[in-house]
């Protein structure tokens, strides 16, 4: 329970937590399906249209509880960036979407589904966007998720930089975390 918590919005599959821990791999798919049965973590699929590929990935675990992730671990500065990823999730989950991660030359953080319609893309960003590698990632990431899922605008929420961009034929919006939860 507490390796969960403590990689919370990382990727994890049953063979990693099993290789991670010595453990065999049908306790470890047991334990982690008891977890998530209590309410305690929430599992984000790959979002792609094959089924057997999307069951296949790792998926992202998430605490249905930032509080109790935080009593269960020790708090690190860094880890501020993970827990607004979760607090995004736990936030669209509360909007009705479902939520999905994207990958294929980058990683996009959720794909919202409404329906089974994606509508839209959104990356989660504390760390400095002033950095060009920094921004390169997240935006070209946002970019080739937009593309292929021919969406107009894409989200990229933040600590505190605000402001929106039109690039490649797309519209970015850079908002604060905060703003974006009291929509």
């Amino acid at each position: 329970c507490q390796y969960y918590l403590k990689n919370i919005s990382c990727l994890h599959s049953t063979t990693k937590v099993k290789n991670a821990f010595n453990l065999n791999f049908d306790t470890v798919s047991e334990y982690t399906s008891f977890l998530q049965d209590a309410f305690l973590f929430l599992s984000v699929p790959l979002f792609t249209l094959n089924l057997k590929k999307q069951h296949m990935e790792p998926k992202k675990i998430y605490a249905v509880d930032t509080g109790l992730r935080q009593s269960a671990t020790f708090f690190k500065l860094e880890d501020v960036g993970l827990l607004a990823e979760n607090i995004t999730l736990i936030e669209l989950l509360r909007r009705d979407f479902t939520p999905y991660y994207y990958r294929n030359k980058g990683e996009i953080d959720f794909i919202a589904l409404q329906s089974n319609t994606p509508m839209s893309c959104i990356q989660v960003c504390y760390s400095d966007l002033k950095n060009p590698k920094t921004y390169e990632r997240e935006v070209g990431s946002l970019l080739e998720g937009l593309h292929e899922l021919d969406l107009p605008e894409g989200i990229i929420l933040t600590e505190n930089v605000e402001y929106i961009e039109e690039k490649e034929g797309k519209k970015i919006i850079f908002q604060p975390l905060f703003k974006w939860l009291l929509e």
